[in-house]
């Protein structure tokens, strides 16, 4: 006696949130708004001085001037904040939809972006010491690789509103990790200068940003150079 065969298992599909969708789309933006607000909010209240000596306006100054580590991590750290929310929220500008591995991606991303007022303070707290920038340069790198890990998922899953070809594809992966070259690759640099350091970054990425875009083909980074 023949066995009666199973009907076939449909495999379910991956659910979809579209850019219409409130629910799910409008919601991890909305979040991801509001995490980079706060931690910006944050970085600011960190800066804080020790009481001046006397009630001249040069003490004053003199204790302004006194926290010199806390202000370039305050300065260092909005920039690469702005910097990292105008990328991400690029990178949400050209979504056509979300699934459940952007938004598991995006909140390892927003983890990321969470430590960095914690980072930012320890440069206040202990800005001569070299570990203290470690910390914050490590963190900035995880964050690029998370950033660029979204985007090439992103990418490659056709969530994106334009789909590159494989030349257009690797070298936005290559521009979208050079800020990791920066961030490690002046971390000896802290031993010489805690500040130093930290104000090298904007330079160096500036002149990785235009190195990329001198050595690369002509027009394969247009579609993504604001995304990365």
């Amino acid at each position: 006696m023949a066995s009666k065969s199973r009907p076939a298992t449909k495999t379910p599909s991956r659910r979809l949130w579209k850019r219409t969708d409130e629910f799910g789309f409008g919601r991890l933006s909305a979040l991801t708004d509001g995490i980079f607000a706060v931690a910006i909010t944050l970085v600011a209240v960190q800066l804080t001085i020790e009481k001046p000596a006397d009630d001249s306006a040069r003490a004053l100054f003199d204790a302004i001037g006194a926290e010199e580590g806390a202000w370039v991590g305050f300065i260092v750290s909005f920039i690469v904040l702005a910097r990292y929310w105008v990328a991400n929220h690029s990178l949400f500008s050209r979504l056509t939809a979300i699934d459940t591995t952007v938004i598991v991606l995006q909140m390892i991303y927003l983890f990321l972006v969470v430590l960095l007022p914690f980072s930012a303070r320890l440069i206040g707290d202990y800005g001569n010491n070299p570990g203290a920038v470690v910390v914050l340069a490590v963190i900035l790198a995880l964050l690029c690789v998370m950033e660029t890990v979204l985007f090439g998922y992103a990418s490659k899953a056709g969530l994106l509103d334009y789909s590159p070809d494989a030349d257009e594809f690797r070298w936005a992966m290559i521009a979208s990790l050079m800020p990791v070259v920066t961030f490690l690759g002046t971390i000896p640099l802290a031993w010489v200068d805690t500040s130093l350091a930290l104000i090298s970054w904007i330079p160096l990425g500036l002149a990785l940003d235009r190195l990329i875009s001198w050595i690369a083909p002509d027009g394969v980074l247009e579609w993504s150079k604001d995304m990365t």
